[in-house]
């Protein structure tokens, strides 16, 4: 495809062991046991904590949370045969600290840093290191809530949201 031929794409809903397994079991045939998995899946709203839809709620959390400890129980037996892996879970500065306006969001965030720390010290005697990264406000076309006011621009280091030059390299 347009990607070159070390590329493979798989459609898959992540919420769902099947799909996930066969996921897995089609990139292993192409590549080989696996050595890295990103869990990088989100759902993304905004609003009031007490507003929020119980369905929108439950489908956030289900993509974000469950989604990503499936993914890392299905890859960690392929880590272990591979003699080890890296798995790389993102979470949020929403994951870090209350925002307004992110209770829902924030709250799956906040798991994925306990889900990344427990799950290194669950397979890290196996040689899988387990890691998160929590990325701030990256400029997007249409981003949720526009732009940055100066209160929040304040709070950032260098005074911008990121690029996502700077971060997808």
């Amino acid at each position: 495809g347009e990607l070159g031929p070390d590329v493979l794409t798989v459609q898959c809903d992540i919420r769902d062991a099947e799909q996930i397994a066969a996921a897995f079991d089609e990139a292993t045939t192409a590549f080989g046991l696996p050595g890295v998995l990103i869990n990088n899946a989100a759902m993304y709203f905004i609003g009031p904590v007490d507003e929020a839809d119980p369905e929108r709620v439950r489908k956030l959390l289900d993509v974000n949370i469950f989604g990503s400890w499936l993914g890392i129980s299905r890859i960690a037996p392929m880590m272990r045969e591979a003699g080890g892996g890296s798995i790389i879970n993102l979470s949020s500065l929403a994951g870090m600290r209350g925002i307004p306006w992110h209770g829902i969001y924030g709250t799956s965030k906040w798991a994925i840093r306990g889900l990344t720390k427990t799950a290194a010290y669950d397979l890290g005697p196996s040689g899988i290191r387990v890691n998160a990264i929590l990325p701030g406000a990256i400029e997007e076309t249409g981003m949720a809530g526009g732009p940055l006011d100066e209160t929040q621009l304040a709070a950032i280091p260098l005074r911008r949201t990121g690029r996502k030059s700077e971060v997808s390299q």
